[in-house]
């Protein structure tokens, strides 16, 4: 899957101790809202769901990423929305 920038995606699972851990990492860019210029880089998520919960999937965690990238944005602000 390529990301705002072209670039591609990458999408690990893994089971550790009963856990099933995630790791995801993806291209994003935004615009500054102080600067009104572009700004590009990569948002990283691991992810921990303990047995029995559902994992959240790697097309619901880009749709979050993307969906917070779409408006004026800071860069800070951008990691704090995708983390909530």
């Amino acid at each position: 899957a390529g990301g705002i920038d072209g670039g591609g995606s990458s999408f690990q699972k893994r089971r550790a101790g009963g856990h099933h851990l995630c790791d995801f990492y993806t291209p994003v860019g935004s615009l500054c809202e102080h600067h009104i210029l572009p700004f590009f880089g990569k948002v990283y998520i691991s992810l921990s769901s303990k047995e029995g919960e559902v994992p959240v999937s790697h097309a619901e965690l880009q749709g979050v990423v993307w969906k917070c990238s779409r408006q004026l944005q800071l860069q800070e602000r951008l990691a704090t929305q995708v983390a909530d």
